[in-house]
């Protein structure tokens, strides 16, 4: 009998490798401590409204001492919740022919308001073309203001252009005309020049001439005065 244990016992140890022996197998099972219960939102929620129909203003400390449980700080934050739900104020509600006539009247002012917008719309629309209109006739305007602009830009350059050549022009024919009024002053120098020499040629001459005539007239006088003696 003990044989058959020790061999059952020895081939459990073999099938459960979590048990390390004999006598770990034999210990009692220690269940896991149980999880404390949380506070939930519902749980506050029910404490605060018992504690308001009992005639006394729910706080953290009640609300925790009715429930028997719960930190400060999760029920502050659901009894916050709580007071601000309680805050809400409740609508009543409308009897019907008042809730028609509210309907009623609620789609008369979108219809009204719908045909507003239209209106507005297409105020904005025109406004809008017309400024369109505006910014494209101007865009036309400049457009053509710069053709112009080029053009005469281009006007102004080919006639600066001749202006230059001409000048360019004028410039060589007074080069042109200096060199032939320094020739022509040359020129005018040299027949001054050969003109004085003449001249002086001339007069020496003249004199040789004179002095000739004069000594032909000492002959001719001495030859009458020859004649009258004989």
């Amino acid at each position: 009998m003990r044989s058959a244990l020790f061999s059952f016992l020895v081939l459990a140890s073999q099938e459960l490798p979590w048990y390390d022996n004999y006598r770990n197998y034999c210990l009692p099972y220690r269940s896991p401590p149980m999880a404390k219960p949380l506070v939930t939102e519902a749980m506050v929620f029910t404490a605060a409204t018992e504690l308001q129909a009992q005639g006394r203003t729910p706080s953290i400390l009640q609300v925790q001492a009715h429930l028997g449980m719960g930190s400060f700080t999760t029920i502050k934050r659901y009894l916050d919740s709580w007071h601000a739900q309680q805050a809400e104020p409740v609508l009543a509600e409308a009897p019907p022919a008042l809730a028609e006539e509210g309907t009623r009247f609620v789609r008369t002012l979108w219809a009204t308001a719908q045909t507003l917008a239209s209106e507005q719309v297409a105020q904005v629309q025109a406004a809008a073309a017309q400024q369109v209109a505006a910014a494209l006739t101007a865009q036309a305007e400049a457009e053509a203001a710069v053709v112009r602009l080029e053009t005469e830009g281009e006007a102004r350059e080919q006639a600066l252009d001749e202006h230059r050549r001409e000048a360019a022009r004028l410039g060589r024919l007074l080069l042109e005309a200096q060199a032939q009024a320094e020739v022509a002053a040359q020129q005018v120098a040299a027949a001054r020049a050969e003109l004085a020499r003449q001249e002086e040629h001339g007069r020496r001459e003249v004199a040789q001439l004179a002095e000739a005539v004069t000594a032909l007239q000492a002959q001719v006088t001495a030859l009458v005065a020859q004649g009258k003696g004989a």
